[in-house]
């Protein structure tokens, strides 16, 4: 199936095994982001319903897609990319955490390899890079941040759905599961299990 490629080998790449293994743990996620997954239009009822109680219980959620749609409506927070740039948004993302050190320093410590090399590669690719490039506020970038690292390791980036239409559509599936690893949402309740 080619709407969700991108995601299954992102995942194999990043985590070890592709789409089918990953779980999301959406009922006790404190900070879900949606990027390019329009989860309440979505043939995934019992995940909306899910999702719909976790925002009733305080979930935050932020949608970044370059549509509106009814999911984007629910979120508290919409970001709305020059399409074609998730990448890059994702990227100042990296930078942002790595820089003002927001990730989760021993889960990484514990399970991630490359942290020199990933913090080398985006160096680079700061905030007001990425707000120039997606056309949106660095403000936001840096805001969303900040945001889902306070709610670590209970955060989800969702590597999204139909990415496939990109030529960098691989890597923002990749640096949304690097981002979920870095605030520690890999094998715990509230993130990826």
């Amino acid at each position: 199936v080619s709407c969700d490629i991108n995601v299954h080998h992102a995942g194999k790449a990043v985590l070890g095994w592709g789409r089918e293994g990953t779980v999301f743990d959406f009922a006790h996620c404190k900070h879900l982001v949606l990027q390019s997954r329009n989860l309440f239009e979505a043939l995934a009822v019992a995940e909306a319903r899910t999702v719909g109680k976790a925002l009733q219980q305080g979930c935050q959620l932020t949608v970044i897609d370059i549509r509106t749609s009814i999911t984007s409506a629910k979120a508290n927070t919409f970001i709305c990319p020059r399409p074609g740039t998730d990448y890059a948004l994702n990227l100042g993302i990296i930078h942002t955490l790595l820089t003002e050190g927001l990730f989760q320093t021993d889960f990484v410590a514990q399970h991630c390899t490359g942290l020199e090399e990933l913090a080398a590669f985006v160096q680079p690719y700061s905030a007001a890079w990425a707000a120039a490039e997606a056309e949106v506020s660095e403000q936001a970038i840096l805001d969303l941040a900040r945001s889902i690292a306070k709610a670590a390791p209970y955060v989800i980036w969702h590597p999204g759905w139909m990415t496939s239409r990109y030529a960098d559509s691989f890597l923002v599936s990749q640096s949304a599961f690097i981002i979920t690893a870095l605030l520690g949402g890999i094998g715990v309740k509230g993130g990826m299990v």
